[in-house]
């Protein structure tokens, strides 16, 4: 490996590196996550399933995906089985959470994060970065939901002159952006399908902001960062 990739790597555990600016936002390396959880409450609950997909550009990559079902070492409610369709007995033989984040970490290396409402899922993997590892991850963050309120935004301002998607009230709810975009939804509530029906709107958003002249990263981090 050579020194400088050393050095990057060190440099990004400890919270320094920093992407290039410039950098082409269609040569970036982007990993969309999504969890799947026991509840939104970060001092009792837990994943119970933790998923990513790398995309280079606008390009999703099929072959470089992460998915693991997670002991949650805690009771699940009812409700939850019934969103995730996930059962207790299934989770029992799984590695808790802590056994599975260097692994998880090494796949997102220190690439830019996507994912809808991402501040959810990042909020819980660096609560549980912090207390088996004693470290939290530092990736910049993508919000697609952020990405279509900016885009929504320029449509409204600039009467449409852009078709992004010639202004729907349409919520920022996962499914009906994909619905918005004709991007079928074959299944819900799986953390590695979900991923991959947010890595498809980030692939139109990714179009979607060159039009309106976001073109480099750092045109794309302020409008979208998490």
């Amino acid at each position: 490996m050579l020194v400088n990739e050393l050095s990057r790597r060190f440099r990004q555990r400890l919270g320094l590196w920093e992407p290039d600016l410039y950098q082409s936002i269609d040569h970036a390396r982007y990993v969309v996550i999504d969890s799947e959880l026991t509840g939104l409450d970060k001092k009792h609950d837990a994943m119970i399933a933790l998923s990513a997909i790398r995309m280079q550009g606008s390009r999703i990559l099929v072959g470089e995906t992460f998915y693991r079902l997670i002991n949650p070492e805690r009771a699940m409610q009812r409700e939850n089985i019934v969103v995730h369709r996930i059962r207790p007995s299934e989770l029992t033989n799984q590695p808790t959470i802590g056994n599975i984040l260097k692994e998880f970490s090494e796949f997102v290396g220190d690439d830019i994060v996507v994912g809808h409402f991402v501040q959810i899922d990042w909020g819980f993997l660096n609560r549980d970065m912090q207390i088996h590892l004693g470290r939290r991850l530092q990736n910049n963050l993508i919000d697609t939901c952020r990405a279509h309120d900016w885009l929504d935004l320029q449509d409204r301002t600039l009467d449409g002159s852009y078709a992004y998607g010639a202004h729907e009230n349409t919520d920022c709810n996962l499914f009906s952006l994909a619905q918005k975009f004709d991007i079928e939804i074959k299944e819900a509530h799986h953390a590695l399908y979900d991923a991959f029906l947010a890595a498809s709107l980030w692939q139109r958003y990714l179009v979607a902001l060159k039009a309106y002249g976001v073109r480099r990263l750092g045109d794309l981090l302020p409008i979208a960062g998490a």
